[in-house]
């Protein structure tokens, strides 16, 4: 790390959303709320940037997002999502060495916090009202191309070291829906699809096909 001194990193997240009725009629208004847990800082990796003003200032978002929709005395309900934030290879601090990050879904699966998938919503659960018993999984399985393209980093090397800059795809190759129950079978819906070759269409002639079975 360089010599920059410490500094402050705001984010400003929205915690509420009302849809009021202007009209006559003068509804109840529709209140949607949020709560964001798991909050990441990545290194600076931008090669314009000089190492002496580089810190941990990439922000990447929350690891999980909960929405409330409702408002008392009517009922609320809750679902949560959880997110990527593409931790993995993240730098330490004052070494040449790198994070290790994984994540397991919902499924049991294990997915690898991979820079290219900052962002992306792997799972969302639903519950019966806030509060509430979970009625429902959706859970994504990301899919990565192989490297289209790199850039070197800029020599001579840094400490910590910066990673070379790729180009790759991203997609989803299976979604999981399931349906819970107080007691098993639990009813799961499968959704596969096969992205194409790294292409300018390969996210729209990805084929899916619908299997269902219990587990």
């Amino acid at each position: 790390m360089g010599s920059a001194a410490p500094a402050w990193f705001h984010t400003y997240p929205v915690e509420e959303v009302d849809v009021t009725d202007n009209s006559t009629t003068q509804s109840a208004a529709q209140v949607t709320t949020y709560t964001y847990q798991g909050p990441a800082w990545h290194y600076d990796d931008d090669f314009t940037n000089l190492q002496k003003d580089r810190t941990w200032s990439q922000f990447r978002g929350y690891a999980k997002v909960i929405t409330r929709t409702g408002a008392a005395p009517d009922p609320i309900t809750e679902s949560e999502t959880d997110y990527l934030q593409g931790m993995d290879g993240d730098a330490e601090a004052g070494s040449s060495t790198t994070r290790s990050v994984s994540v397991q879904d919902a499924t049991g699966d294990t997915l690898t916090d991979d820079n290219a998938l900052s962002g992306y919503a792997y799972q969302t659960i639903t519950y019966d009202h806030d509060g509430g018993t979970p009625q429902a999984e959706t859970v994504n399985h990301p899919w990565l191309s192989a490297t289209t393209a790199t850039q070197a980093a800029p020599t001579p090397a840094e400490v910590p070291p910066l990673p070379a800059l790729t180009a790759r795809m991203t997609d989803t190759d299976r979604t999981d829906n399931r349906q819970l129950t107080s007691r098993p079978p639990r009813r799961t819906t499968t959704t596969a699809t096969s992205p194409a070759p790294p292409t300018r269409t390969a996210r729209s002639s990805a084929t899916p096909t619908t299997t269902s079975a219990a587990s």
